[in-house]
């Protein structure tokens, strides 16, 4: 089980947070601590929340190092890649360029934006 990131912003912006931390522990007794902010700021301020959470919880040091998702289009749910090829892109492949389904502009994928939302899976 992970716990989405999208579904983490939802759950914030739901109850008008800035920041939110979640901690889960799954079926099998597996923990998992997700976090979202609102801005850019907030987004690092949480992550560091949810270090400090894992690390006072006896995680390995390297799990309580996490970063925020950078909020580009290529880890948005609006960009749509831009393939030059009939050939399958190799797994975890991000193209370059793409369209942004939102806005309807072709844009560079490690652009911005402030209408950022994280694609499923992450």
């Amino acid at each position: 089980m992970k716990i989405e990131i999208a579904e983490i912003k939802r759950i914030r912006e739901e109850l008008d947070l800035a920041q939110i931390v979640v901690y889960g522990i799954d079926k099998d007794g597996v923990s998992h601590v997700a976090t979202h902010g609102d801005t850019e700021m907030d987004a690092e301020a949480a992550a560091q929340n949810g270090n400090t959470m894992k690390d006072m919880l006896g995680w390995p040091k390297v799990l309580c190092e996490s970063k925020p998702l950078a909020r580009q289009c290529r880890h948005c749910n609006n960009f749509i890649p831009l393939v030059n090829s009939n050939e399958p892109l190799p797994k975890d492949t991000i193209p370059f360029v793409g369209k942004c389904s939102l806005h309807e502009i072709t844009i560079n994928a490690m652009t911005s934006c402030k209408k950022f939302d994280p694609k499923a899976g992450l």
